[in-house]
């Protein structure tokens, strides 16, 4: 992944099991993320309010609130953040209520980092695709905006030279 010119994809890991927290950040490090940790819910919002964090990596079960409760808290907070739910409780249902409330993606533990890495490569090319849609409507705003000024040039100029 190049980043020459644009800063790294910031990710947020809450998970209470220090040992995957780690693992997680040392491997996010290496393919050149901006990687935040956090071991329980609370501490992860707090980082949502300091950090621009793009995508949240957020554990189902936490100790002080679920990551369904974390995820909809996320969402109110930041709601372009990407969430990925990951748990070793994963069941079709337990996925399908992550998604319908606005999980990007969800993981079940234990997960191989090529999974992970598949999955943020899909995060990443739909926070750049988002980007350049932002930027796109940004630009024809402007466009629009000025059309108004350019129809009365016209105008002058038409009733300048043809009257």
């Amino acid at each position: 992944m190049s980043r020459s010119t644009k800063p790294p994809i910031t990710i947020q890991v809450v998970d209470d099991d220090k040992e995957i927290v780690e693992s997680i950040r040392d491997f996010l490090s290496r393919k050149g993320y901006s990687v935040h940790t956090a071991h329980t819910a609370h501490e992860g919002l707090e980082q949502i309010d300091r950090f621009s964090v793009q995508i949240s990596l957020i554990d189902y079960k936490l100790p002080d609130m679920t990551g369904i409760d974390m995820l909809k808290a996320v969402k109110e907070m930041a709601p372009a953040t990407l969430i990925i739910l990951i748990s070793g409780y994963a069941s079709i249902d337990a996925t399908a209520k992550a998604i319908n409330q606005g999980a990007y993606d969800y993981l079940a533990k234990p997960f191989r980092f090529d999974e992970l890495e598949t999955v943020l490569f899909r995060a990443t090319e739909r926070i750049a695709q988002t980007e350049r849609l932002r930027r796109i409507r940004t630009r024809n705003l402007v466009l629009a905006a000025s059309l108004p000024i350019w129809v009365w040039l016209g105008y002058l100029l038409a009733t300048y030279f043809f009257r």
